[in-house]
C-alpha cells in the first residue's frame, strides 16, 4: 500500500488538493528535487495527477508520496 501525504500542502495553501494545475510530488519522503520527485507539466487534476504518481510509486518500488506545495 502506497501512503499519501498531503500535509505540507494543505499547510502552505490552506486547502486540500484539488483542481487543475501543474502537480508535484515527491516519492519515499525524499525532499532533493532532482531524485525521487515527479512532475505532472500538463493541466492536469489532481486526481488525474495522483493516479499517475501513484503508478510511478508502484513500478518505482516505493512506499510513500507527498504532494509538494
Amino acid at each position: 500500500m502506497i501512503t499519501v501525504t498531503t500535509a505540507n500542502y494543505e499547510f502552505s495553501h490552506g486547502k486540500k488538493p484539488r483542481g487543475r494545475g501543474c502537480w508535484f510530488f515527491f516519492f519515499d519522503g525524499n525532499k532533493d528535487v532532482m531524485s525521487r520527485t515527479h512532475t505532472f507539466q500538463s493541466n492536469m487534476t489532481y486526481s488525474e495527477a495522483l493516479r499517475d504518481a501513484k503508478a510511478m510509486a508502484r513500478i518505482g518500488g516505493h512506499y510513500a508520496i507527498e504532494v509538494g506545495s
